[in-house]
């Protein structure tokens, strides 16, 4: 005879087993995510050790719309492009050794940095070359032609300004360039980075809004990304907050989503140098395989990653010395 389940017994019961086991199991998995974030920041943590950047001694000022750091007042003059989500700080201290004997000029691309605060509209290639022209312009740095040195973004950017203007540039030093051959490989590598990084590059309303939530909570925004990327100098961690979500957006699609960097290098004439890191998964040395051009030369670094001019600043100065014969 059919008896029903006396409370707490019966299939009251097992729902309450489930219910349990359910628990234990989501409590499981939690605990295995807060461990593998904590191992992860970790990880990046123990890469800070092998960072070798130190803070400029100069500070920047604001000439022709771009907020820009100046060494030396004598020879060759040598351009310094910092990448996507970044400043002119990720060139650090190292690199004003290059301002002993040549005009060393050290600009925060428009709309990043210390030049997002007046920055409009406009952050495509030519917008950004205009920009460091006119700054080059105003500084009176127009006499001879610069070595263009780039790192990530700032590496296609010295290709584009070699390009359009070839009669202001001796030649270019690319480290770390994203040279994709297509706009998915692209996506794919960008969003490698990190969470947030793969977030913005799919350039959908959910990376606006974050791009607007660190707009408007720009020194909360500063705090999280030093906290994402231990392995970052702090100054450099939270600076690559200090953009909006128009040159971030544009300047990612038009410069490197577009994935054309390597169809410029047939039409430079000056000598180009290209360092890949062999650690490097976002511009990884696979992507110098094929390229051509008519005084181009490729080398790849062992046991570093993307972040190279951070930790082997000693090796990228000696790599512009010697593109300049010095």
């Amino acid at each position: 005879r059919h008896r029903c389940p006396r409370p707490g017994s019966g299939s009251s019961a097992s729902v309450a087993r489930g219910t349990r086991r359910l628990s234990r199991t989501l409590g499981g998995v939690l605990r295995g995510l807060a461990w593998m974030a904590a191992a992860g920041w970790l990880v990046r943590a123990s890469r800070r050790r092998h960072v070798q950047w130190l803070p400029p001694a100069r500070s920047s000022r604001s000439v022709a719309g771009l907020a820009v750091r100046t060494t030396g007042d004598r020879g060759p003059p040598i351009v310094l492009l910092h990448g996507l989500a970044a400043s002119g700080l990720v060139w650090g201290a190292q690199f004003e050794v290059l301002g002993r004997d040549h005009r060393l000029v050290v600009p925060d691309l428009y709309g990043f940095g210390d030049s997002m605060s007046d920055a409009g509209a406009g952050f495509g290639p030519s917008d950004h070359v205009d920009h460091v022209l006119g700054c080059l312009h105003e500084l009176g740095v127009n006499d001879e032609p610069c070595l263009v040195v780039g790192h990530s973004m700032g590496a296609l950017l010295a290709l584009h300004l070699a390009v359009a203007h070839p009669e202001r540039v001796s030649g270019v030093v690319g480290f770390a360039p994203p040279l994709y051959r297509t706009r998915a490989e692209a996506v794919a590598r960008i969003g490698g980075i990190d969470p947030m990084a793969r977030l913005l590059a799919l350039e959908t309303s959910a990376a606006h809004r974050l791009c607007q939530w660190v707009c408007e909570h720009r020194a909360t925004a500063a705090v999280l990304a030093q906290a994402l990327r231990p392995d970052l100098p702090a100054p450099v961690a939270r600076a690559g907050v200090r953009h909006t979500w128009p040159s971030y957006s544009e300047s990612l699609r038009a410069v490197i989503l577009t994935a054309t960097a390597r169809e410029l290098l047939p039409q430079i004439d000056v000598p180009v140098r290209l360092v890949a890191g062999a650690n490097d998964h976002v511009s990884p040395p696979s992507l110098l395989d094929g390229l051509v051009g008519p005084a181009l030369w490729c080398q790849v670094w062992d046991g570093v990653g993307h972040e190279m001019i951070l930790r082997e600043p000693d090796r990228c100065v000696a790599m512009i010395l010697d593109a300049l014969g010095t």
